[in-house]
């Protein structure tokens, strides 16, 4: 705030000698103070009209699949201008089932507007860490899937995949040895920048975890979108780069985006919470319905991304329940199991995912991702425990063992009926009676040849989050009669 004084006087000290009292001070800082509300009232309401504009302009070119994603997209653009001003960055991951979905035109579009772009595809790891460190671009990686394909991990890559691993924070360094012959030296190269992958698929978790989700489908015939040639739409974002340079270079504009502790959405996780933080910032100083918008479009996308792994999951453990339950047993073998799985009647995916590989007499393949979907639920992996000599070839033989923790955080302590279920053990009260409990001794000891899947601990963790789904389905009800 900058007070305003006679023009024919320097400073206050000058005013106060002419004569000043100190009700014209007084006079002077409410004035002040009025025209840089009215200035920040201003600044606000330009930068809520570029975003708007921004969102227009995507929504012009590319079919998007919720209309919270061009809110996302326009704030990550803006914030690519005036990135110093944050610690973290969010990562953007636009990607689709399949090809001709908008994920390059997408990338076009964030062309024309991001600040200092740098497109590529496929570059080395010491292509990336040296151009951020000299230009401290935005980068487009395009065609993300073919740099991390397949599901094994590639000693090659996993330099590539450290860096953009640590390249969401300031504070990531890359040291390298710099130098030639004997005249060696270490170097620390910044890997820290705003960055935007685009391809089908997935992406490593621990990159995706830094990533927003912007998934794209193929439009249909009836959804219609401008044709994009590039000079036309330069043209029509030259006004969007000016007012967002211009945004970005006013004075104090860094330092107050770095001064803001904008609130949170309870939904978003530590992580989240770090990375969004700067969208965050940049909606409150856009005021009006932004601050709001921001904080639906992220907590909607992110509940997009993970509804589909988490039902699949849940669905898993239903299934199993059922399988036991048709197979009127309380252990199974991995591959029994699987088999069970496979030929159920149901809209899983397991007949797709695995009766190809049974069916060629591989278990070992679908044993692995039916332990990595079992793993949140604090069901672990105790093959070495059960393999035979007879069975070696069986290496994925799994035990469900049933952990406090994991009852415990599927289970809201609150539940009479979940804290029943959680505090009950193996061998004081089964949950399900028609599967009755192997003596101790018989699982320190298993029968020779045993490779098996123990019914109880997955009943357990089932009812546990079964039962916590139905109190919750009780008390919406009760609360919509009332």
């Amino acid at each position: 705030m900058r007070v305003k004084i006679p023009e024919q006087l320097k400073d206050l000290n000058d005013w106060t000698r002419a004569g000043a009292t100190p009700a014209d001070l007084r006079a002077a800082m409410v004035e002040a103070a009025k025209a840089a509300a009215i200035k920040g009232e201003k600044c606000a309401a330009e930068l809520a009209l570029v975003l708007d504009s921004i969102c227009e302009f995507l929504r012009r070119h590319v079919v998007f699949t919720s209309p919270t994603q061009p809110i996302v997209i326009a704030l990550w653009i803006t914030h690519t201008w005036i990135l110093d001003a944050f610690d973290c960055t969010p990562y953007l991951h636009v990607s689709s089932p399949e090809k001709r979905s908008g994920k390059t035109k997408l990338l076009d579009c964030l062309e024309l507007i991001a600040a200092k772009v740098w497109r590529a595809i496929s570059p080395s790891e010491a292509v990336l860490y040296r151009k951020i460190e000299i230009d401290h671009p935005t980068l487009l990686l395009d065609e993300v899937d073919t740099v991390f394909s397949g599901g094994n991990k590639d000693e090659r890559k996993e330099p590539l995949r450290a860096l953009l691993n640590a390249g969401f924070e300031r504070k990531a360094k890359v040291p390298r040895c710099i130098g030639q012959g004997s005249n060696y030296h270490v170097q620390e190269f910044s890997v820290f920048c705003a960055k935007a992958f685009a391809g089908i698929g997935k992406l490593p978790d621990t990159i995706a975890d830094r990533c927003i989700p912007i998934r794209l489908n193929r439009r249909s015939r009836e959804e219609k979108i401008e044709r994009f040639r590039k000079r036309d739409a330069e043209a029509a974002t030259f006004s969007i780069r000016e007012s967002l340079a211009a945004w970005a270079q006013e004075n104090g504009q860094a330092e107050r985006l770095r001064a803001a502790r904008p609130e949170i959405p309870c939904e978003l996780d530590d992580r989240q919470a770090d990375i969004c933080e700067p969208l965050l910032a940049i909606a409150d100083q856009a005021g009006g319905s932004w601050s709001q918008r921001c904080r639906e479009a992220l907590v909607a996308l992110y509940a997009i991304d993970h509804e589909d792994e988490e039902s699949l999951r849940v669905k898993l453990l239903s299934d199993i329940r059922e399988a036991f339950e048709a197979a009127k047993a309380d252990r199974l073998g991995t591959e029994q199991l699987l088999g069970l799985l496979v030929n159920r009647e149901s809209d899983a995916p397991w007949a797709d995912w695995w009766e190809h590989h049974l069916s060629n007499g591989n278990t070992r393949g679908p044993a692995a991702k039916l332990a990595r979907l079992l793993k949140p639920f604090g069901i672990r992996s105790r093959g070495s425990d059960w393999v035979t000599a007879q069975r070696r070839e069986a290496t994925c033989g799994k035990t469900l063992r049933r952990h406090g923790n994991a009852t415990a955080r599927l289970a809201p302590p609150e539940n009479a009926r979940t804290q029943q279920i959680r505090s009950s053990t193996y061998e004081k009260q089964p949950i399900f009676p028609a599967l009755k409990m192997q003596h101790q001794q018989s699982v320190l000891h298993p029968p020779k040849g045993a490779i098996f899947l123990r019914a109880t601990s997955c009943c357990c963790i089932v009812a546990s989050f079964l039962a916590s789904r139905a109190e919750s389905d009780r008390a919406k009800t009760n609360a919509a009669s009332i």
